[in-house]
């Protein structure tokens, strides 16, 4: 879903009214130094109308974070930081309003802010703040009246971005009907990204789109009004003194043009029948680029890093008596750049850019008001400056093997011009393999710094450097083979810890703690920093695996001579006793004994005098299979059911006519079988058991107390395809439209999923 930045702003008729409306908001965040650590920021404006000038409502608010990943929420509580007045009065008339013992209706700035982690990452969490109780100061544009904010943030591919604000100064302002007015947003980023801007509908309480009144739509919430979508910049002539709800959808990218957040701001305006003449601010004049590269399109600019311009802003206003006031954020957003003005009516203001940070794409704006007090009337225009990104090299240090591999040094722009570090372009078959290009093969036999840049629109130069390395070494990495005891733990060790290091295709370790019970190869890939890495391989091999040929010796009558161990095997008891021929064995050593135990009993043989461990043997002269199976085996209706011989060294013989040690039977009734063990060709022992089939069906059952489903064991409750978390019960009851399913599990394992259930707001 692609990041959406929603901005809301309202006009708003000088009125009085009786009760407390909120006016608009936004909602912010800004990641911490800790993962997934988060400030969200709530910002509210509201009205004065309550009649208690000491009213500061409210104390603390909620915001309801939804993980779109799984379809759980999470509800906090953001207490109140401050709470201002900014109703637009001149400074000396602010006692004519309602937040103190006036008539004039004010309004108050809350800002709500609480530290908090998310419990996980999700591409999409909804921040959503809803008041039902309240409603928007009856906006004449729109019918809804439940105020709601939303911010989306993705903290899985973007964990450290910041969503947009505005700056502090954005004004509350007054203006008046059947005047040209242009108005900035005053919203910035604070990472720098690009932002787009468009007009769009408000939201209702449920995040749907608002009813608009007849004549007005999201689109076109006053008629005639149109937006600047690189700088939100409003330009409109209001007709009608009223109240418009307006909203902006402003999408936030990254440097490499991926949408990354989505907020919705809420704000109002007072638009009124007045005779005053606000100021008219002008477009840009005397630009001078001071020789460099920058250029400009209206009040849109383009510079390169470093480079220097200046230019002039003519502000009018009709009343010739009044002074107009003009001021600027342009220099807390670019440190360095200034700005000035010169006369009253007209006033001149004067900016000149002194930035030299690399990549940024940012919005500063000019306002200005004539002190036409009680009220104070504010125009403001918005200008927007990029500089480019440079060349953004993979790389910082490029280990080079060889002067054939080539190498992806950058994909952002396209194509990239390499140089050498006095400017020169690196030379097409003996520096390089192509120049321009984004993947090449560098033929350098010595320690070399390149750079890399391109072209932009404005010809700027967008240099990244990067060290190539050819002072690399191959060397062996590891032994050709390690010797080791079946069940010793080994500790194999890079001798490149500093390096990225990769054992077995899939562990990064700078060593390897295993435990190893048979042979096997082990692989370690160093990788220095680049496409340049080194593999190499060692083999485990054990000093004498086990050479039994079974764990258990099973036999009924007459004890058989089995080959069970190579000739010359030597048996022993558990306390290291050889066993004694003709009380305890046929022969010692040997390798086909007739064992003449009684009762069941371990005899062990030495794997290797190297090692101190040693290989059992379990006998068993009395064996059953009566407890390897029991008398019924259940399996699900339609499943393949798989039955094992509990002795696989011994011949079988399953009702089936089978003679394999494992058999599989496909059935959807009930039948028996058995299973004969063969010693010596004689039946040691049979078992027979039931195969039952058992029918699981799940089914969901709507009501008004939600969904439920029959009597199981287990229960996943589903919804989109998507797991419900901790919905594991008989019921759910649904919190969200759509389709929903259950996937449960009876006694004996059998599963089913229900059919799907379409859930609606009716249901």
């Amino acid at each position: 879903m692609k990041p959406i930045l929603l901005f809301f702003f309202t006009v708003l008729l000088y009125t009085n009214v009786h009760s407390t409306h909120f006016s608009g908001g936004l909602i912010s965040y800004e990641p911490t130094d800790q993962t997934n650590e988060y400030i969200f920021t709530l910002v509210n404006y509201y009205d004065c109308t309550t009649g208690d000038p000491n009213f500061l409502y409210p104390n603390s608010l909620e915001l309801k974070l939804i993980n779109t990943c799984d379809q759980s929420f999470i509800n906090i509580t953001l207490p109140v930081i401050s709470n201002t007045e900014v109703t637009a009065l001149c400074d000396s008339s602010l006692y004519f309003s309602n937040c103190g013992l006036g008539s004039i209706a004010g309004i108050r700035k809350a800002i709500f802010s609480v530290t908090y982690t998310l419990p996980s990452t999700c591409n999409e969490w909804k921040l959503h703040h809803t008041l039902y109780a309240s409603y928007r100061n009856n906006p004449d544009n729109l019918n809804t009246t439940p105020y709601s904010l939303m911010t989306t943030l993705n903290n899985l591919d973007f964990p450290n971005n910041s969503s947009p604000v505005r700056n502090s100064n954005f004004p509350i302002v007054n203006l008046c009907t059947g005047q040209n007015s242009t108005l900035s947003l005053f919203v910035n980023d604070p990472d720098r990204d690009s932002l787009n801007f468009k007009l769009t509908s408000a939201l209702d309480s449920y995040l749907g789109s608002g009813q608009y009144s007849p004549g007005y739509s999201g689109t076109n919430p006053i008629n005639g009004i149109s937006i600047d979508a690189l700088t939100g910049e409003l330009n409109f002539q209001g007709a009608f003194a009223g109240k418009y709800t307006i909203a902006i959808e402003i999408e936030e990218f990254s440097n490499n043009g991926i949408s990354i957040g989505t907020s919705l701001l809420e704000f109002q305006i007072i638009l009124e029948n007045c005779s005053n003449n606000q100021p008219q601010i002008g477009n840009v004049q005397n630009f001078n680029n001071l020789g460099t590269n920058t250029t400009h399109i209206g009040n849109h600019f383009e510079a390169c890093t470093g480079d220097q311009f200046c230019f002039d802003i003519v502000v009018n206003d009709l009343n010739t008596s009044d002074s107009i006031y003009l001021s600027s954020d342009v220099d807390s957003i670019f440190p360095g750049t200034t700005f000035s003005q010169t006369g009253f009516n007209p006033a001149t203001a004067s900016v000149c850019w002194n930035y030299d940070r690399d990549y940024s794409s940012a919005i500063f704006s000019i306002s200005a008001n004539d002190g036409a007090c009680p009220m104070l009337p504010e125009v403001s225009r918005a200008f927007h400056i990029k500089l480019p990104h440079s060349a953004e090299i993979l790389y910082d240090t490029l280990y080079l093997c060889d002067t054939t591999t080539a190498f992806l040094l950058s994909n952002y722009h396209s194509p990239i011009y390499w140089y050498d570090l006095n400017g020169n372009l690196l030379n097409v078959g003996t520096d390089i393999s192509c120049n321009p290009c984004n993947t090449a093969s560098l033929k350098f036999t010595q320690d070399t710094t390149i750079i890399g840049s391109y072209l932009t629109s404005g010809n700027c130069f967008t240099p990244d450097t990067v060290f190539i390395k050819t002072s690399f070494i191959q060397v062996d990495l590891l032994p050709d083979t390690i010797l080791f005891c079946v069940g010793d733990t080994i500790t194999i060790h890079s001798p490149y810890p500093q390096y990225t290091n990769v054992w077995n295709d899939n562990i990064y370790a700078d060593s390897l703690v295993v435990d190893y019970i048979s042979e096997g190869y082990v692989s370690l890939e160093v990788n220095f920093s680049g496409n340049c890495s080194v593999t190499d391989w060692v083999f485990a091999n054990p000093i004498s695996s086990s050479d039994l040929l079974i764990d258990t010796l099973i036999h009924c009558g007459a004890n058989p001579n089995i080959a069970i161990a190579p000739n010359n095997t030597s048996w022993y008891d558990l306390g290291g006793n050889l066993l004694d021929i003709g009380m305890d064995v046929s022969c010692n050593p040997c390798g086909n004994p007739a064992f003449l135990f009684t009762n069941d009993t371990m005899v062990i043989k030495p794997i290797n005098q190297a090692c101190p461990e040693f290989d059992t043997l379990y006998i068993q002269p009395n064996a059953s299979i009566d407890n390897s199976f029991s008398d019924t085996i259940f399996f699900c209706d339609e499943d393949t059911v798989q039955l094992v011989n509990p002795f696989p060294n011994y011949n079988s013989l399953w009702h089936t006519g089978s003679n394999n040690d494992t058999i599989f039977i496909h059935t959807d009734s009930t039948q028996n079988g058995f299973l004969n063990i063969y010693i010596s060709n004689a039946i040691c022992d049979t078992k027979k058991f039931l195969l039952f089939s058992q029918v699981t069906e799940a089914t969901i059952t709507p009501s008004a107390f939600g969904l439920s489903t029959g009597n199981f064991t287990n229960y996943q409750w589903i919804f989109n395809d998507t797991n419900i978390v901790s919905a594991n019960a008989i019921s759910h009851f649904p919190q969200f439209n759509g389709n929903y399913q259950v996937y449960v599990v009876d006694s004996i394992g059998c599963t089913d999923t229900s059919d799907i259930h379409h859930q609606h707001s009716s249901s």
